[in-house]
């Protein structure tokens, strides 16, 4: 995250989001803005202006701290990045609708996971793209 951060510090920058599930299925999700915080805001996720046909799954996580397996930062009881259906750092809000960090696994338990397209279903692939605008 703190590449990621010192990428969007200075100007303005999109988010393209390309998905696919098992069975060769695409979806995409574009954001007109995206940010990330610095090490002081725990890499704060900024993201809005969503567009495209995967639905959005990422403005739930807008404001969130980055949540890791040893740093909670997300707003629930349980540490969201270590839980079984998840398994991967992110954003983490109560606790999810995007996951893109999960453990790759077909399975339901842990995956990359973008509610808005395939509910709960683990994902084949993810891919997030950053643009200076």
């Amino acid at each position: 995250n703190k590449y990621i951060a010192m990428l969007t510090s200075r100007g303005n920058h999109k988010l393209r989001i390309d998905l696919e599930d098992w069975n060769g299925e695409k979806a995409y999700a574009l954001f007109k803005s995206f940010k990330v915080g610095d090490q002081s805001t725990n890499y704060t996720l900024t993201i809005s202006g969503y567009s495209g046909n995967a639905g959005d799954s990422m403005t739930y996580h807008n404001n969130m701290p980055f949540s890791t397996f040893d740093r909670k930062n997300d707003k629930t009881s349980v540490n969201c990045a270590a839980h079984s259906q998840l398994k991967g750092a992110w954003w983490y809000n109560a606790c999810w609708r995007s996951s893109l960090n999960g453990k790759y696994s077909r399975s339901s338990q842990g995956g990359i996971k973008y509610n808005a397209w395939k509910g709960a279903k683990s994902l084949k692939m993810s891919s997030m793209m950053i643009k200076r605008t």
